[in-house]
């Protein structure tokens, strides 16, 4: 696939500077990979420094570096870098239809252009919407409901009774609607399984990574808001409730019934206890350790988490841990000489 110059600063919206709006676009490249008939996409100062090295025939960017290469202006440089893939690299969809090597219960609801792969289970009394892609492996356990234009990829579980919105993106591995981790220890030490009666509610616009796991409620549901996105490997316990348009790194863990506001940003490797409460608009940084609520929207690191400011006065003054303590000891071992001083000298009397 070629395009213009021209048709591609059109389709960004984006203003052309310097060459002609007839160069030929093939393919959107990396600095490090690029060429002629290659454009690139650059967000920050270590890209555009790689310029001097490089030769793409085009470049897009957020303001006018002031180069010999086209540079296409544009507002949001990663709005445009995701344009101009899906233009160039279009999905591929999945042939239309219900595979025969699919089982699909009795009394499921199946709407319009949905796709069911091979060796796909779907239980008794789900809803599947229109344009769902259901790749192979898939479960879909009974009365499972999956809005329009949804994806599930290879072997996602979703067990039953689970609400899934419409254009929710679901990746290989995922696990949702499995028990929540509830036992209660008896008189004797062993644990007693606590039932998981509850569910799990996606909204829209939800994109889970792979091998995430988001558990069922105990009673109630565990709540993945619209537009929120979970990375890799993350762990959702039951009753959590995950506000709109968060973000969620991978390796983290979020305990049972935390409650986290719209707007969050969770770093990879958070750890968060269970029954915390953090306010809208909150950063926690990687490897963060939460254990108690979080009252007022702002930066949080280090375990346990305080603002990321003091958190860096911390983690400077550590590195002056040994001379500090050196110095300490010297003035431990002075005191000690001047006391002795003085106690001979009362003795002496």
């Amino acid at each position: 696939m070629k395009l213009s110059l021209g048709e591609i600063a059109k389709l960004l919206r984006g203003g052309l500077i310097g060459g002609s709006p007839d160069i030929q676009i093939s393919r959107v490249s990396l600095i490090e990979k690029s060429g002629e008939g290659d454009i690139v996409c650059l967000f920050d100062k270590k890209s555009i420094d790689k310029l001097s090295s490089f030769t793409p025939s085009a470049i897009v960017a957020g303001k006018e570096l002031g180069v010999d290469i086209p540079t296409i202006v544009v507002a949001h440089p990663l709005r445009a870098l995701s344009q101009l893939l899906n233009t160039y690299y279009p999905p591929l969809n999945p042939q239309a239809g219900v595979s025969p090597m699919a089982f699909v219960s009795d009394a499921v609801e199946l709407g319009n252009d949905i796709s069911i792969a091979p060796f796909v289970f779907v239980g008794e009394g789900a809803k599947i919407g229109n344009r769902v892609t259901l790749y192979p492996g898939a479960y879909i356990g009974n009365g499972v409901t999956i809005g329009d234009d949804t994806i599930i990829y290879a072997n996602v579980s979703i067990r039953d009774g689970v609400s899934v919105g419409k254009r929710v993106i679901l990746h290989a591995g995922t696990s949702i609607g499995s028990d929540g981790f509830g036992f209660y220890p008896d008189e004797s030490g062993v644990y007693n399984k606590i039932p998981q009666v509850g569910g799990v509610v996606l909204e829209d616009d939800v994109n889970i990574g792979s091998n995430s796991c988001v558990d069922r409620g105990t009673i109630g549901n565990t709540v993945i808001s619209k537009g929120t996105k979970i990375d890799n490997l993350v762990q959702v316990g039951h009753n959590c409730n995950i506000g709109a348009n968060t973000v969620v790194a991978g390796q983290s863990g979020i305990s049972g019934s935390v409650d986290i506001g719209q707007g969050g940003r969770i770093g990879g490797n958070v750890g968060i206890a269970d029954h915390v409460t953090i306010v809208p608009n909150t950063t926690l940084a990687a490897k963060a350790g939460v254990i108690g609520d979080i009252d007022e929207a702002g930066i949080y690191a280090g375990f346990p988490t305080t603002t990321q400011d003091k958190w860096r006065r911390i983690q400077a003054s550590l590195r002056h841990l040994p001379e500090l303590l050196l110095k300490v000891r010297e003035q431990e071992k002075r005191i000690i000489e001047l006391e002795n001083k003085i106690e001979e000298k009362r003795c002496t009397k």
